[in-house]
């Protein structure tokens, strides 16, 4: 797809603050819905649950890679000591994401309930969670950094969608 220029500009580290905030979100609701599965096994009643949750994270993987990410290349690319890969990192992180699409498919194929289901949804969630500390560990800070380092110049950017 060719990049969409808009009107607004993306302020970069605000746009990964309001990213860690839904990630937090997320988290929570995915915390609550794993350990019901584990603990007691996956209730049908909460299938509604279930299909909204994992659609928001498919939708916010969906944004950042959207939006996100392609402002971020724009700025940071790579940096010039090569401490950051942008490249390699958004292609980890977009991999991750096509894990996480797969993973929701295989969820979705045992609805309304199957014996299975508890299992993967502790994988799925679990997975989910581990990509979102990479970003909020290891990805937000290093962009950051290198936007800190060159002065927040360039912070915001007018590309903001591939």
């Amino acid at each position: 797809m060719a990049e969409v220029v808009t009107e607004d500009a993306v302020d970069i580290p605000e746009f990964i603050d309001a990213m860690r905030q839904r990630h937090a979100e997320l988290v929570r609701e995915a915390r609550l819905l794993r350990r019901t599965a584990a603990d007691t096994g996956f209730d049908p009643a909460a299938t509604g649950v279930l299909e909204a949750l994992s659609d928001a994270i498919i939708f916010h993987v969906q944004r950042e890679e959207r939006f996100l990410f392609p402002s971020i290349l724009a700025v940071v690319a790579d940096d010039d000591e090569g401490v950051f890969s942008a490249r390699g990192t958004m292609a980890t992180m977009e991999l991750e994401h096509e894990e996480l699409a797969v993973l929701q498919h295989r969820l979705r194929d045992l609805l309304p309930v199957d014996d299975e289901l508890s299992a993967r949804i502790v994988v799925f969630l679990d997975a989910f969670e581990a990509h979102n500390d990479a970003e909020d560990a290891q990805l937000f800070p290093a962009v950051k950094d290198v936007l800190d380092a060159r002065d927040g110049m360039r912070r915001r950017l007018r590309v903001v969608a591939k």
